[in-house]
């Protein structure tokens, strides 16, 4: 059986804007953990980008800031789906 259909589906879901880049990744991570959510819906951008991007219509908020890399990674070293 899959993932989804062998557990509750707890998501949490961030509406992001542009001063969110310096969020406090471990403490959405405590949280999700606190609401026993198992799923992260992430937004990533769209005009701007919570990524490294090379397209020339998305303008990254930092270039040296991956906010996406960064937090798909402590969700997956904490069993969280993204």
């Amino acid at each position: 059986m899959s993932w989804w259909t062998d557990q509750v589906l707890r998501l949490i879901q961030t509406n992001l804007t542009v001063k969110d880049i310096d969020l406090d990744r471990n403490r959405l991570i405590d949280n999700l953990k606190r609401f026993h959510a198992n799923t992260l819906l992430l937004n990533v951008g769209g005009v701007v980008s919570f990524f490294p991007s090379r397209l020339s219509c998305q303008n990254p908020l930092d270039k040296h800031k991956d906010l996406v890399g960064e937090m798909v990674e402590l969700c997956r070293q904490n069993g969280i789906r993204v």
